[in-house]
């Protein structure tokens, strides 16, 4: 009689496999826990650029005054546009809070939240003593004087954390065309 070939891998080299598997696992776990904070951060800034970026755009485009106001104590934000043109811009009921969609909503549903970061601001002032810092652009884009004490206010983003490459943004508006910048650097 006889007899076939197995086929089939033998114990030694299923070993080798795993302890291959192993070491690629502890070469990769490291950069994983370095790259979830860094992600993290690069994707707040983005997203905080972004909805400056967008507030701007809709000044522009609507012809009315917009802002993005900023609890640096909570470490959230919102956008709301200007009611009516004439309305003042220092009063708390000119502003209609809008959503994510950009639609007119509740302000408790404006509110969007920065997880795991410390958000604080250079420049800016609460400009209608109501829940924040103010960020404001005219009918024409510009940062409203009114809204900023300093030229070229910054909103700074940082995390307690020593896994990341940078762990501070900062999102730049100049003063008066309202262009929004962003910078990192490691602190």
């Amino acid at each position: 009689m006889r007899r076939e070939h197995q086929r089939g891998y033998t114990l030694p080299e299923l070993l080798t496999v795993v302890a291959i598997m192993g070491v690629i696992t502890l070469v990769a776990i490291p950069a994983i826990f370095q790259l979830t904070p860094q992600y993290r951060m690069r994707s707040a800034a983005s997203e905080i650029a972004s909805v400056l970026r967008m507030t701007r755009q809709n000044a522009l485009s609507t012809r009315k005054a917009w802002r993005v106001t900023f609890d640096t104590t909570g470490d959230r934000y919102f956008v709301s546009m200007l009611t009516n043109p004439g309305d003042p811009m220092n009063a708390a009921g000119s502003w209609t809070p809008v959503g994510s969609s950009y639609r007119p909503t509740a302000l408790a549903n404006a509110w969007r939240p920065l997880k795991n970061m410390d958000m604080t601001q250079n420049g800016f002032v609460d400009y209608d003593s109501n829940s924040g810092v103010d960020v404001i652009f005219d009918r024409e884009g510009g940062l409203d004087a009114n809204c900023h004490s300093t030229n070229n206010p910054v909103i700074r983003l940082h995390a307690n954390t020593n896994l990341v490459r940078y762990n501070t943004y900062y999102i730049g508006l100049q003063d008066t065309a309202g262009f929004v910048t962003t910078a990192q650097t490691k602190e």
